[in-house]
């Protein structure tokens, strides 16, 4: 596992390296001090993980997120000081897979790392057939690969789990608090803005409508469904 740590805070990228040694001996950290050099890496070594810190010289490290996220879905984990509601939507929200604020704690961190990779995972299938389709959605579940009409729609590995376990309970509702259990952990069953914020990345990519949704609806205060009961 090789993890790339884009911080221009030297002592912070030498402590979750020393982390990562720590708890997992056999990964690999490459750090960046700036922007456009962490990027560069993100394309050229093909990261596991990028650790990314959101103040940064040259750029924020929201710009960098959307800018990886044009070639890679790798998982992104923001680790920063600012602890406002709205740098964590938005953390989220330009695609980030967790948000930590910092001062770093070694155990809680790297739950989170373990956590988010395993969600990065190739996820089984989870209907009986290798192929669903419904009006202009297919998933083919063999590939992990999902298509609305001739058009393949790139998922991150966050966004293919929770339309995974949507499918799965095709028809019925799901509550939030077992969705978050099933595709972040139990460690995230109140993170309710992690849930909100990815349905509807997913309802963005499907080119689904919540007010007259084809695929995924919600049930206020209760959580979302897929509609399609004949899956």
């Amino acid at each position: 596992m090789r993890a790339l740590i884009i911080d221009n805070d030297a002592e912070v990228a030498e402590a979750v390296g020393l982390t990562f040694g720590i708890s997992w001996p056999d990964s690999e950290t490459i750090s960046a001090s700036s922007g456009d050099s962490g990027i560069y890496l993100a394309g050229s070594e093909w990261p596991s993980l990028v650790i990314l810190e959101i103040d940064l010289p040259d750029m924020d490290g929201f710009t960098i997120c959307k800018e990886i996220r044009r070639f890679s879905d790798v998982p992104i984990i923001m680790l920063t000081e600012r602890s406002k509601e709205g740098d964590i939507v938005r953390g989220l929200q330009v695609g980030a897979d967790d948000y930590i604020i910092k001062p770093l704690r070694g155990l809680v961190f790297m739950a989170k790392v373990k956590a988010v990779l395993r969600r990065a995972e190739p996820t089984p299938t989870v209907v009986g057939s290798q192929v669903i389709e419904f009006g202009d959605l297919r998933v083919d579940f063999a590939a992990a690969a999902v298509y609305v009409g001739e058009h393949r729609i790139s998922l991150t590995p966050t966004e293919y789990r929770l339309l995974c376990q949507l499918l799965k309970s095709a028809g019925k509702v799901v509550p939030s608090r077992t969705l978050l259990g099933q595709v972040w952990g139990r460690d995230y069953l109140d993170e309710s803005r992690y849930l909100k914020v990815h349905i509807k990345h997913l309802r963005n990519k499907l080119g689904d409508d919540p007010a007259a949704p084809k695929y995924i609806f919600t049930e206020r205060n209760v959580g979302y469904g897929f509609v399609n009961s004949k899956i």
